[in-house]
């Protein structure tokens, strides 16, 4: 589903927009993870 909106968006407004859509998609997961490590910090 993800890659059909990429493709979407590629055709709609090219292949930069695209990219930035999908660096924020992985961006989300990323951010968690950090967030989730730094509150076990003791």
């Amino acid at each position: 589903m993800g890659g059909l909106f990429y493709c979407y968006i590629y055709f709609r407004n090219g292949v930069i927009v695209s990219m930035l859509f999908h660096a924020f998609w992985n961006l989300l997961p990323f951010l968690s993870e950090c967030l989730r490590i730094a509150s076990e910090v003791p």
